[in-house]
């Protein structure tokens, strides 16, 4: 654990009174987020001061991906029936079954718990922080960023940032990943009070070996994550290789979501030289990624917090190609980012090619 890491936590551990813990899941998928809170759970309960300290975690009955997660780090969990109402935050706000169904859940979690809601956006769960007020219970939010829907590409954006006003406004506890978004949510509600606890990976003695190319050799390429074309990117980097025609690449998809089948169907977009390979979703995703001999990792999101795949991917030694925007900024080289203020497919593309070029061998 580095000093930056070590000083969050010791900030978040002063934040906890001496009660349970308890962090809700309202998503039915499971994305770099959730699996952060789910190593914060477990970097907090290795603490001295939290050893006899209860955790406890409320998850969609049908998540069986998070389920399992927890199951595996033995952190106790309880389920819940998911709220089918959508729009969601329509309900939270107007729909007194929604938010009854809320409350019996605050209700439930033991006397005196902090009650953290793990939100993807500031909608997403917004019926726990109405339910909240209507207990006077205080429910704070562990969210990765402050992005407007118009930003992030949302169905019906416009009206979904209308209403974003109100539900920021609703919560005055926040946990978030970088001091950007610190100063983005204290603008949306000046009453705000926000702690920053930075995204971390665990250490590994793992380190894959960067090789030089060979004009025949196949250039294994991986994204990693949610497949969801609005924020992750993946047909922009199929756009990008379908211009290569010089090399031998292979396009490893490893993660599942509402794209997948969009993104299969891209296939045909490729030419010979270019092929991908699913590999679905994996618990470790990096032992598929070194049984497949990775070379490079593309993160090619159209918004991002400070997404674990790639603190993981630097943590090993793996050469990243991402677009030039929010975390990646923080953390990578000019080298490592490519161009978003104009074609971002051909700017992928020409950094793909650049950095295949360095690692070919001039004969």
């Amino acid at each position: 654990m580095n000093d930056m890491i070590e000083s969050d936590i010791k900030l978040f551990s002063s934040a906890l009174d001496d009660c349970p813990v308890c962090f809700i899941f309202p998503s039915k998928i499971v994305g770099g987020h959730e699996i952060m809170a789910i190593e914060l759970i477990k970097l907090l309960r290795q603490q001295k001061e939290f050893k006899k300290r209860n955790f406890l975690a409320y998850v969609p009955i049908d998540n069986l991906k998070i389920k399992k997660t927890l199951f595996e780090n033995e952190i106790a969990y309880e389920s819940f029936k998911a709220n089918l109402f959508k729009p969601e935050f329509l309900h939270a706000l107007f729909n007194p079954v929604y938010v009854s169904r809320c409350i019996r859940l605050l209700r439930s979690t033991p006397k005196g718990s902090k009650i953290i809601v793990v939100q993807g956006d500031i909608l997403q769960g917004l019926g726990y922080f109405v339910a909240g007020r209507l207990l006077n219970k205080t429910v704070s939010s562990y969210i990765p960023y402050a992005h407007s829907f118009k930003r992030m590409a949302a169905k019906a954006a416009w009206l979904k940032d209308s209403f974003s006003t109100l539900a920021y406004r609703l919560c005055n506890n926040y946990i978030t990943i970088s001091k950007v978004f610190e100063k983005e949510i204290i603008n949306r509600n000046r009453k705000a009070k926000v702690l920053v606890v930075h995204n971390f990976v665990e250490k590994t003695s793992a380190s894959f070996t960067v090789r030089e190319f060979c004009v025949t050799d196949v250039v294994n390429i991986f994204i990693i994550g949610r497949v969801q074309f609005h924020q992750k990117g993946h047909d922009v980097l199929v756009e990008a290789l379908s211009g290569i025609g010089e090399y031998q690449i292979a396009l490893h998809v490893v993660g599942d979501g509402p794209d997948l089948k969009n993104l299969k169907n891209m296939q045909g977009k490729l030419p010979d030289n270019i092929s991908m390979v699913f590999h679905g979703w994996a618990t470790n995703s990096w032992d598929v990624a070194e049984k497949n001999k990775i070379d490079f990792l593309v993160i090619p999101s159209l918004f991002e917090g400070v997404p674990l795949v790639m603190l993981e991917a630097l943590e090993r030694n793996v050469p990243i190609i991402a677009a030039a925007r929010d975390g990646m900024l923080d953390y990578l080289p000019t080298d490592s980012l490519y161009d978003v203020s104009g074609d971002s497919v051909m700017a992928l593309r020409s950094k793909i090619i650049a950095h295949i070029r360095q690692r070919t061998p001039k004969i």
